[in-house]
């Protein structure tokens, strides 16, 4: 994901910080797993101390990422979607949110 990823944010408005960019194939600095809440510690750190509005860790081949808000906080599945959505459009719920219909549908029986 690293050569990509320089190759992108240089096109992307914005301040963007890679971090463990270079590949070699070893992951010096933690495993690449960004779904382990520990493989993010240097991103949480990262984004709190440049006050980014956000940080995305990739694995290797970035069929796997991981969210961190603006506070530090780990956004993880559903939470991650539903942040983004609710910065984009607030109020409205997201697209992705499985159980937004559920709720939709039980509110309506109990207004019954």
């Amino acid at each position: 994901a690293g050569d990509v990823l320089a190759q992108l944010v240089r096109h992307l408005p914005g301040e963007h910080t890679v971090l463990n960019g270079t590949i070699d194939g070893t992951f010096p600095a933690h495993h690449p797993d960004p779904t382990v809440p520990a493989n993010l510690a240097e991103l949480i750190a990262q984004v709190r101390a440049r006050k980014a509005d956000i940080g995305i860790a990739f694995d290797g081949d970035a069929d796997r990422i991981g969210l961190v808000d603006d506070t530090g906080e780990i956004l993880f599945g559903e939470a991650g979607d539903q942040a983004r959505q609710q910065r984009e459009r607030p109020g409205h719920p997201a697209p992705h949110d499985q159980h937004h219909r559920e709720r939709q549908l039980t509110q309506h029986a109990l207004q019954r």
